[in-house]
């Protein structure tokens, strides 16, 4: 994939070297078509060309069509800020290791409907992750269904009723479902009162949605695209061209700038739905902003299927965003020992982490127990309870700026077996005398926030992570950025 990246390199800046700023359309677009494959796709096609065509001449931006799916390659798409796909997907390596490069660099894709469709990982895993799901089912046949609009305030959909009718479709389901996936927006929803849909293919019911974007690229996917009646709804039009000109807003003399390195590489290993989604949520959304500002990448994983040794070599920290200590494969377990005790990268666990102990069926993993100061997990205060925190070695650097005590409100606080104090470094605790309820769940000593100094990574444990909240508590995100910094040995002011 390198020499990929370094043609992109080249090739955008002799784009921008040779471009006079200010000047031609608003941006360029480039939609790929096919003629070849389902009629009913095609025919959406044909409707869909001449509708932004006309968008085209009324909002000043440029916009080509092609049939000929070889010109996804890095020559071609250097010219474009946006690529629609109307009605069918690259099929070679080459064209889809060419729009690879092209998302990493800043491109713009709008999809429509059949651009969703893989009901296997193993044909395209990049684009199951860049899409944050599978395809699942399907209704039949092509019905009206009534859409709700998720983020009214996405510019994408500005403008659009809480709720309206979109013409005739096939709609799609979906496994797992986008909106668990981190990073993932979603727009538009099939509203529950269409449920049961279709007839010989039926959509029985659950969250299907059918409109998102992966906000860690400039992409927005919709599953309209079925036949010769999705223009025919004035609101569903407006979205067609809000949702392309946000794509194309930005001036693509900026937007296509050549790629800065990141100053460093994180994988955050995030749980993926449960009581824990709207933490894991906030925290992407958190990170992903922080990433941007301080110029490093955040890559996300739901599971442990594709860790081994040299899938982490390519990242100085791991964070552990709420993933419990089991479930692991055998294979991502010794690759992590080994990460850990080899110094490898840093390690920041949330909550979940120190879920220690026999769970779904699996057997508490001892390293990591040994890892978290020798702990297994006891209890939790079920109703939650407000608790003050007391900053024991503020001279650490991932304690920095932090005031002492702090308020964390509405959180769990588990107990374990025995406080982790005589195994590792603690750097806050909770007083229990504190809670904002009485509650027999107590332990006495109360360490909240640790490293374990025996291993060579840089490591921390920072018990808070239940609910949204936190990241409106400026203690748990100042704490949260320095350990970022300090555990993947980076400065947080470079010169």
């Amino acid at each position: 994939m390198r020499h990929v990246r370094a043609l992109y390199s080249l090739l955008l800046l002799s784009l921008l070297g040779s471009a006079g700023f200010g000047q031609g359309p608003a941006f360029r677009a480039i939609a790929f078509y096919s003629t070849h494959v389902e009629k009913d796709h095609v025919d959406f096609a044909l409707q869909a060309i001449p509708f932004f065509e006309a968008m085209a001449k009324r909002d000043g931006f440029e916009f080509k069509t092609t049939s000929d799916w070889n010109e996804m390659n890095p020559a071609t798409l250097k010219h474009y800020q946006v690529v629609l796909w109307l009605d069918d997907a690259p099929s070679t390596a080459a064209q889809r290791t060419a729009f690879e490069g092209y998302m990493e660099h800043g491109g713009g894709w709008f999809g429509f409907h059949i651009a969703g469709w893989m009901d296997g990982r193993q044909t395209w895993p990049w684009f199951v992750d860049f899409l944050g799901t599978l395809f699942y089912g399907n209704s039949w046949p092509p019905l009206p269904a009534t859409l709700t609009v998720d983020d009214p305030q996405h510019p994408a959909v500005t403008g659009i009723s809480p709720s309206f009718l979109s013409p005739s479709n096939e709609w799609y389901s979906w496994d797992p479902d986008p909106r668990h996936t981190p990073g993932v927006k979603v727009l538009m929803t099939l509203a529950p009162s269409n449920y049961p849909i279709g007839f010989k293919d039926t959509l029985e019911g659950g969250d299907i949605p059918v409109t998102w974007t992966n906000t860690k690229y400039r992409m927005l996917y919709t599953n309209m695209g079925h036949g010769d009646k999705i223009f025919t709804n004035p609101e569903q039009d407006r979205f067609f061209e809000s949702a392309l000109l946000w794509l194309g807003g930005r001036q693509w003399s900026t937007s296509f700038a050549p790629e800065k390195e990141p100053r460093f590489r994180v994988v955050a290993l995030a749980e993926a739905g449960g009581i824990h989604k709207p933490f894991v949520d906030a925290a992407t959304e958190w990170l992903n902003a922080l990433a941007k500002e301080d110029n490093f990448t955040v890559d996300y994983i739901q599971n442990t299927d594709k860790m081994d040794d040299d899938f982490l070599s390519h990242y100085q920290l791991f964070i552990q965003l709420n993933y419990p200590p089991y479930n692991w494969t055998p294979t991502a377990q010794a690759a992590f020992v080994r990460f850990i005790e080899e110094g490898r990268g840093g390690w920041i666990g949330f909550h979940h982490a120190t879920l220690l102990g026999e769970f779904d069926g699996f057997k508490m993993w001892p390293w990591f127990s040994d890892f978290m100061g020798g702990i297994r997990f006891t209890d939790y205060i079920p109703g939650f309870a407000d608790g003050m925190v007391t900053v024991e070695d503020p001279s650490h650097p991932a304690l920095k700026g932090v005031a002492t005590p702090f308020l964390v409100q509405k959180e769990e606080w588990y107990t374990w077996s025995q406080s982790p104090r005589a195994n590792v470094h603690v750097l806050a605790s909770v007083n229990e005398n504190s809670y904002s309820s009485d509650t027999k769940t107590k332990m006495g000593d109360h360490p909240v926030i640790w490293s374990n100094e025996h291993y060579k990574a840089r490591n921390i444990y920072i018990f808070m992570g239940h609910h949204p909240g936190l990241f409106q508590n400026p203690a748990f995100t100042t704490t949260f950025k320095n350990s970022i910094f300090w555990a993947a040995h980076q400065s947080q002011n470079p010169q």
